[in-house]
């Protein structure tokens, strides 16, 4: 009985905890995965493995040895968009989800021939964005033709897919980046409701088989 309330315990951590959980990354940018100031570039967190992202803001830069505080958010800050923030839209979501899952159609894993896709990519996350124009590229296009149009591709993403944007601050507390990272879905207070209760029902009917066999 303590072994099953052991694990209701570990399971209910888990559902909820992001995939980083770094308080500070350093980034590098690898030869071959990237083109111009965008494109694919290496996240070291302070804790947990490496991981590619993109850049959410056009007119923000990082640097590529420093460290880097982090904030774990649902929107871009500061940059083009101000303090009230710019939330992440669902087509880029789907995007970063699709390549860190090393699925996205279209998009070269290789090198050489990654940094071409990386800055096809990293286009049309800015575009969607709101950062820059229409690329007209496979990706951007993949976005709309998934969401059924550009304004839906648009929208916020609303925690649909598993992806979430690191605010990046230099530690001297001034703005640096956004970047995106995948974190795990994290179920609505409903949902935590119905699984602990669906858990400790099972606790409950175990007890009173065990009780019935030890009788």
């Amino acid at each position: 009985m303590k072994k099953l309330f052991f694990l209701v315990s570990i399971l209910m951590v888990l559902v909820v905890t992001p995939n980083i959980q770094a308080t500070t990354v350093t980034v590098n940018r690898v030869a071959g995965y990237f083109s111009g100031n965008g494109g694919e570039f290496s996240v070291f967190p302070s804790t947990g493995p490496n991981f590619q992202s993109f850049c959410m803001e056009l007119s923000e830069f990082i640097s590529f040895g420093p460290t880097y505080n982090v904030v774990f958010n649902d929107r871009a800050i500061n940059g083009s968009v101000g303090p009230v923030g710019d939330p992440l839209s669902v087509g880029v979501a789907w995007l970063y989800n699709e390549f860190r899952l090393g699925v996205l159609a279209g998009y070269d894993y290789t090198v050489p021939g990654r940094d071409v896709s990386a800055g096809m990519l990293q286009d049309a996350i800015w575009w969607l964005e709101g950062e820059a124009g229409d690329p007209a590229n496979v990706f951007g296009n993949a976005a709309v033709t998934k969401f059924g149009s550009v304004a839906n591709a648009m929208a916020n993403n609303n925690g649909q897919y598993p992806v979430a944007i690191l605010n990046l601050n230099n530690l001297n507390g001034t703005r640096a980046q956004d970047i995106l990272a995948a974190v795990s879905p994290i179920p609505e207070p409903a949902t935590m409701l119905l699984l602990g209760s669906g858990l400790i029902g099972l606790g409950v009917f175990t007890r009173r088989r065990y009780k019935r066999y030890k009788k």
